[in-house]
């Protein structure tokens, strides 16, 4: 059998060398170890070492140098060990131990198979494991004594270890490691850890008002490792230690500690970690403060349960315009009715003098009012307007937004970008109002670039954030654009992605939209399952649907959807059974199936269904478009029967989108995929001008991108920084000629260059 191959563990570098030195089959003292064409001077350890051309290379036998706590070592130290592995021969291997990042250039050692990155979780003991090491020690434990066992030490191996070697005694051996630690530190060091105990990861620019010197003191109890931890965002303090700290408190002290953590989240707008100490505080004030000016936000971001929670435990302390408001929000999540809350709100606000509160419920009841299709008075709009002059330029921006919407949805387009130029630069925080409304704008006049652009930058403001429910919601709104401007392909990949990371998520009111627009794109590409499962799904959310021209869309697209998939599959028979609506979109349908079947009275249903066409009237820019390809697929369908005739539509606000449509031709389409069986041929293949090729690491990077990673979770799979990944998907998108991640992705899975997502279906 082959030899042990070596292993050298030690601290000391010195010693490192010098056993190398005595190893068979290393010649030469390890002086000169590198480049070809330039020399570099490292110093380690008080070592400098003229590193040139490989006089490792001819090494055979194995050697792993283990360095342990690598962290201590410091910058050089990293770069010698980056030096030493592009370099060393496959037989050598590096393994350093560390609790902090070391720049030792490990993703490009991973991109090029020299290196590897093993997580600390990776190496706690599992039950198998528990198990072997109890009987090595002679100590017997059953299944329960192993669960618990692992709960209570979370598997870590020295946790174990000290268990199984002191049964009784653990608790108190791991107690005494940790207060021998903190009473080594000075009284400031104990001081700054025990007024962030409450923090599960402490980021100086929210816990302290001088953030700088917070993060020296951080940074310097963490180059030792043992007490706190560089993460990403901040410093975590062992558990062990805040639970030490911990028991040093009464539990109002804590109660308090855990109440300044949530008015400095709240403070900074980070919900979700506000919540998680709103809900360990128990301070009544601080949850009706919370629920008064931060709940909307809250529940547009997904965080509805803590929303719910926090009204429950101050249901009875809060003012009723706070009950009320929260409760439409509420309701509002659901899918339900909340107009009438939104109305008691206000006048329970204005009875108790909160002009800011009857504000924010007159703004949600306005939306309430166009969610539900109700016109909404220009005296109202104006009201809502002069009201929030008084509260600052978000509530302006938002004021401006929702008379926008009014705008829009009468047809003026015109006017409700020009009341998006009102608002000015708004703040980023406000994209999310202010992005939808400009793109639809746009796309409805016919300004295609304009409203792609708002789509995009509502993607990307998104897609690096945390807020999972915005993101999914930018990705809704930007694949609905994309199927007015014809872009079907970019629109099955931004629904896919929108519906793939919706999935884990109880996102009621937005079921509806989303899965419709899955449904039709997936039908324009061609993929009849996901389909006809994305339309039934959109039919089982269409009564939660916050929008009611959404639940009106979901139910009648869903039952179109299936009898075209049908269409698609082979089946006109079937299709024809199954489109048995009344309206002009039904009507041309049946038309449709009834030429595939050849029928007698074909001819006459398809003049009558030009007719119906005629006289129908867009609702909003989905029929507009949906209109204008029936009534295509129409006159193509007579033009095969020697009939010239264009079908004429009453586009009226439209009038731009039509006319660009008619001349777009951006992807597949289902009256193309019909057409083409109708003459007895395949849909013409698509066609993409050719792209720079791509570097293995922009595949790799465009891979992640696919798999709806966002750039910071990218950055901390291949360990560089999230600057490092922005230039790399600035490059890949320019490549791909696209201006947005999302369009990146879709364009690559049309291209064949990465595979799409799983969709479960």
């Amino acid at each position: 059998p082959a030899p042990m191959p070596p292993i050298i563990e030690t601290r000391d570098l010195r010693k490192v060398f010098r056993t190398l030195k005595r190893q068979p089959g290393i010649a030469g003292t390890l002086r000169t170890l590198f480049s070809r064409d330039y020399e570099d001077k490292v110093a380690v350890e008080g070592i400098t070492m003229s590193l040139e051309a490989g006089e490792l290379l001819h090494v055979d036998a194995p050697l792993r140098i283990v360095v342990d706590d690598a962290h201590v070592l410091g910058a050089s130290f990293g770069a010698f060990a980056g030096a030493l592995v592009r370099r060393m021969p496959p037989a050598v291997r590096l393994v350093l131990l560390t609790r902090a990042p070391l720049d030792v250039g490990l993703p490009e050692a991973i991109a090029a198979g020299r290196g590897t990155l093993i997580d600390a979780a990776a190496l706690r003991f599992d039950a198998a494991r528990v198990r072997a090491v109890a009987a090595e020690l002679g100590v017997v434990l059953d299944d329960a004594g192993v669960d618990a066992l692992l709960s209570r030490t979370d598997g870590w191996p020295i946790a174990v270890a000290l268990a199984l070697r002191a049964p009784d005694a653990s608790d108190a051996l791991l107690e005494e490691l940790v207060a021998r630690r903190l009473d080594a530190l000075g009284g400031g060091d104990r001081a700054l850890l025990a007024a962030t105990l409450a923090y599960e990861i402490v980021e100086p620019a929210v816990a302290f008002g001088d953030a700088a010197a917070a993060a020296v003191r951080f940074n310097a109890l963490a180059d030792d490792g043992a007490l706190v931890a560089r993460v990403r965002g901040g410093y975590r303090v062992h558990p062990l230690v805040r639970e030490a700290l911990a028991r040093d408190l009464d539990a109002a002290t804590l109660a308090r500690r855990h109440a300044e953590a949530a008015r400095a989240y709240l403070h900074a707008k980070r919900l979700r970690p506000a919540l998680f100490h709103l809900a360990r505080a128990r301070d009544p004030a601080l949850d009706v403060a919370f629920l008064r000016g931060d709940a909307a936000a809250a529940v547009a971001s997904g965080l509805v349960d803590g929303v719910r929670d926090a009204l429950a435990r101050t249901h009875d302390a809060a003012p009723r315009g706070v009950v009320a408001l929260v409760e439409g929000l509420l309701a509002k999540a659901r899918g339900g009715d909340a107009r009438r809350a939104f109305a008691d709100a206000t006048a329970a606000a204005e009875d108790e003098n909160d002009r800011e509160l009857a504000f924010e419920a007159r703004l949600q009841a306005v939306e309430a009012d166009l969610a539900h299709g109700d016109p909404v008075e220009p005296r109202q709009v104006d009201d809502l307007l002069a009201r929030a002059a008084a509260f600052g330029r978000p509530a302006q921006v938002k004021a401006l937004v929702r008379a926008g919407w009014a705008d829009a949805l009468a047809g003026r387009f015109a006017d409700a970008l020009a009341r998006l130029d009102a608002a000015g630069g708004a703040d980023p925080a406000l994209l999310a109002d202010v992005a939808p409304l400009a793109a639809y704008a746009f796309c409805a006049l016919g300004d295609f670039e304009s409203g792609e652009r708002a789509a995009s930058a509502l993607v990307d403001a998104w897609s690096g954030s945390d807020d999972v429910v915005r993101y999914v919601g930018a990705l809704g709104w930007a694949a609905r654009f994309a199927l007015l401007r014809g872009e079907t392909t970019a629109a099955y990949e931004l629904a896919r992605e929108a519906e793939r990371i919706a999935r884990p998520f109880a996102l009621r009111a937005q079921s509806a939209a989303m899965q419709a627009t899955l449904a039709e794109a997936a039908l324009h590409v061609g993929d009849t399952a996901l389909a006809r499962t994305a339309a039934r799904a959109a039919v089982r959310g269409a009564d939660a649907a916050w929008y009611s021209r959404d639940a009106e869309r979901a139910r009648t697209l869903g039952a179109r959807i299936q009898a075209r998939a049908a269409a698609l599959e082979g089946d006109p028979a079937a299709a024809l059974t199954a489109s048995g609506g009344a309206d002009p979109l039904s009507t041309a349908d049946a038309a449709l199936f009834a030429t595939l079947l050849d029928l007698p009275d074909a001819a006459a249903r398809r003049s009558r269904a030009r007719a119906a066409l005629s006289e129908a009237m867009p609702l909003d820019g989905d029929d507009a478009v949906a209109l204008l390809a029936a009534a295509e697929l129409l006159d193509a369908l007579d033009a095969r029967a020697g009939i010239v005739v264009t079908t004429p539509l009453r586009a009226g606000p439209f009038d731009g989108l039509i006319v660009r449509r008619r001349d777009a031709d951006a992807g597949p389409r289902f009256e193309t995929q019909i057409l083409a069986r109708l003459a007895g041929r395949a849909a013409p293949p698509r066609t993409d001008a050719p792209i720079e090729p791509l570097t293995a690491r922009e595949h790799e990077i465009l891979a992640l991108l696919a798999a709806g990673l966002t750039n910071r979770e990218i950055a901390q799979r291949l360990v560089v920084s999230a600057r490092t990944v922005e230039t790399h998907v600035a490059r890949v998108t320019g490549k791909l000629g696209v201006n947005s991640r999302a369009r990146a992705v879709a364009r690559a899975v049309a291209l064949g260059i990465v595979a799409p997502p799983a969709v479960a279906v």
